[in-house]
C-alpha cells in the first residue's frame, strides 16, 4: 500500500505531465522514491508504454528492482553482466552503463529510442544527462530527487525539466513519524579564507580543502567529542579526501573504536581497514564494526537505518551534498528516536537545518555560484529565471518596472472592487504587508487560488524591486490558509 502523500505525488505528477512531458518530483529522503517510481512505471507499462528507470548507483538499482518485483512487475536489468538488449516493458539500468553502450555498441541507441517513459532517480546527478538528452523527442520524462538543484557551471536542470512537483516536506515526514529528527552539535571549523572554489561544481577545490582539515590535532578533538557525546552510536564520517579519510579511520581504531573506510580505490598500504564495497557495507549493517569513514561514496543510494550519528570533518558549499548526506541518518530503526550531527565544518551555519524548507530550483546564477530565484509563467506554467521578461517557451511578457508603475496608476483609479490589479495596487499604497495582501487574495479566490496569487505578484514583485517566488504560494497555503481551515 502506498502512503497517502505518495498517492498524492503520483496524481499531481500525472496532472503536470499533461501540461509538460518533462517534470521533476521533489521527494525528501525516505519519502519512498523507489515506490513512487515503481508505481508510475507499472501503471504506464499496463497502458502499453515502454519504461526505462535510470539510476547512478548499484544499491539504488537493486532497491528499484526489488520494489517493482514486490509489486508483481517483470523487469529486465541493464548491467555489466547483462549484455543483451532488453525487450521487457520495464527496464532498470545504470545510466553510466547504458551511456557507454549507446556510444559504443550497435543497437543500443535504437533501444533507447524505443522508450516512451523515462524515469530518472537522483536526477540532480550529472551521470544521467547523456540518457536524458539523447532520448527520442516526445518522450515522457520524470526526474526524482530530494535536492533539485545544481551549482557551478554544470548543465542546469531547467534545460531538461520544465516543472517541479512538491507534495511533502522533511518536517512533515518527521511529524508523521516516518523519519527521525536530527540533533546538532557544532564545533570549531578551520578557517577557509583563500580556499578556491571549483567553478564547475560551485564547491571547494578538494585538495585545497583537505590541507585545512588533515591535521592530527583535529582527529584527537573529533574522537574525544564523539566519546564524550555518543560513544555507543553507529556512525558515518564524511571527510575531504582519501588521505584524510584513511588517517582519521586509523585514529578511530587507535582509540579503540572499530572503524573501516570506504573509497573507490582503497589505499594500498591500508587495505586492512577497507574492503570490497558490497562486503564492507554488509559487515557495517550487521554490526561487525561501529564506524565507516568516507569522502562522498555514501552521499546517495545508501540506506542503513541503524546509523544514528553523522560526523562532518568537511565543509561544503553544496547544499545538495549537505542535505543528501544528512539523509543517511534519518531512517527509522528499532529504538531510534533521533540521529546526531557532529559538525566540525560549519555546514549547518552555511545551509541550515535538515528539516528546513528545501531549496529547489531548476536554474541558478552561474556567475555567482548561488541559487537564483525562479518564477512560474502564468501562461505555460514553466519555471524560468526571475530576470526573464519574455517567456522562452510561450513568449508571455512580464511587465517592466515602468510598465508596472503605469499600470498601477491606472488601476488604482478604478472603482470596481473585484478588479484584482487595482485592489492590489490600492492596498500597497495603503501600506498593507505582503503576506496580508496575498493571503486575502487567496482566500477570496478559493476556486482559482493559485492563478489569483500569480496575478497579484506581477505587480507586487516590481513595486519595490523585491522578487516574490511562485513557490511562496505553497508556503502561504500550507502555513496560513490550511491552518486557518483546520482551526475552524
Amino acid at each position: 500500500m502506498l502512503r497517502d502523500y505518495q498517492v498524492r505525488i503520483i496524481n499531481d505528477a500525472r496532472q503536470e505531465l499533461r501540461k509538460f512531458k518533462n517534470i521533476a518530483i521533489y521527494a525528501p529522503t525516505a519519502a519512498g522514491k523507489s515506490w513512487i517510481a515503481a508505481e508510475m512505471a507499472i501503471s504506464s507499462a499496463k497502458r502499453g508504454f515502454k519504461v526505462l528507470i535510470c539510476t547512478h548507483r548499484e544499491e539504488i538499482l537493486r532497491q528499484n528492482l526489488q520494489k517493482m518485483e514486490l509489486m508483481g512487475a517483470t523487469v529486465q536489468v541493464v548491467s555489466s553482466k547483462q549484455r543483451n538488449i532488453p525487450s521487457a516493458d520495464i527496464v532498470c539500468c545504470m545510466s553510466q552503463t547504458l551511456s557507454v553502450r549507446c556510444k559504443t555498441k550497435p543497437g543500443w541507441m535504437e533501444f533507447l529510442h524505443t522508450i516512451d517513459f523515462l524515469i530518472v532517480d537522483e536526477m540532480h546527478r550529472a551521470e544521467h544527462d547523456y540518457i536524458v538528452l539523447n532520448a527520442r523527442d516526445g518522450i515522457y520524462l520524470v526526474g526524482l530527487s530530494a535536492t533539485i538543484l545544481r551549482s557551478g557551471t554544470m548543465r542546469q536542470l531547467g534545460s531538461m525539466y520544465s516543472s517541479i512537483v512538491c507534495s511533502i516536506t522533511t518536517k512533515e515526514l518527521i511529524d508523521k513519524k516516518y523519519i527521525v529528527p536530527a540533533r546538532y552539535f557544532e564545533f570549531q571549523a578551520p578557517k577557509l579564507d583563500g580556499v578556491s572554489i571549483d567553478s564547475r561544481t560551485g564547491d571547494y577545490v578538494q585538495h585545497a580543502l583537505q590541507k585545512r582539515f588533515r591535521k592530527p590535532e583535529r582527529y584527537v578533538g573529533i574522537i574525544d567529542n564523539f566519546k564524550r557525546i555518543c560513544p555507543e552510536r553507529k556512525f558515518i564520517v564524511f571527510t575531504t579526501g582519501s588521505q584524510h579519510c584513511v588517517e582519521l579511520c586509523q585514529s578511530f581504531n587507535d582509540s579503540g573504536i572499530k572503524t573501516k573506510y570506504l573509497l573507490s580505490k582503497p589505499m594500498e598500504q591500508d587495505k586492512a581497514m577497507s574492503g570490497e564495497r558490497k562486503a564492507l557495507l554488509s559487515d557495517f549493517a550487521n554490526g561487525v564494526f561501529q564506524g565507516l569513514v568516507t569522502v562522498e561514496m555514501l552521499s546517495t543510494g545508501f540506506d542503513e537505518p541503524s546509523v544514528n550519528c553523522l560526523i562532518y570533518d568537511v565543509s561544503t558549499k553544496s547544499y545538495v551534498k549537505y542535505i543528501q548526506t544528512c539523509g543517511r541518518g534519518c531512517r527509522l530503526h528499532d529504538g531510534k528516536k533521533d540521529f546526531l550531527v557532529l559538525d566540525f565544518g560549519a555546514n549547518r551555519q552555511e545551509h541550515g537545518f535538515f528539516d528546513d524548507t528545501p531549496v529547489n530550483s531548476l536554474w541558478h546564477d552561474k556567475s555567482k555560484g548561488g541559487v537564483a530565484p525562479t518564477k512560474e509563467c502564468p501562461e505555460c506554467h514553466r519555471l524560468v529565471p526571475v530576470q526573464v521578461i519574455d517567456c522562452p517557451y510561450c513568449k508571455y511578457h512580464w511587465i517592466t518596472s515602468q510598465e508596472a508603475y503605469e499600470v498601477e496608476l491606472t488601476e488604482v483609479t478604478k472603482k470596481d472592487p473585484t478588479d484584482l490589479k487595482g485592489w492590489v495596487a490600492q492596498k500597497i499604497l495603503e501600506g498593507w504587508p505582503t503576506n496580508r495582501i496575498l493571503v486575502t487574495i487567496m482566500m477570496k479566490n478559493k476556486d482559482d487560488m493559485k492563478r489569483a496569487f500569480m496575478d497579484a505578484i506581477q505587480i507586487m514583485r516590481t513595486k519595490d524591486g523585491n522578487p516574490i517566488s511562485p513557490q511562496y504560494y505553497y508556503f502561504l497555503k500550507k502555513n496560513i490558509i490550511d491552518k486557518k481551515r483546520k482551526s475552524r
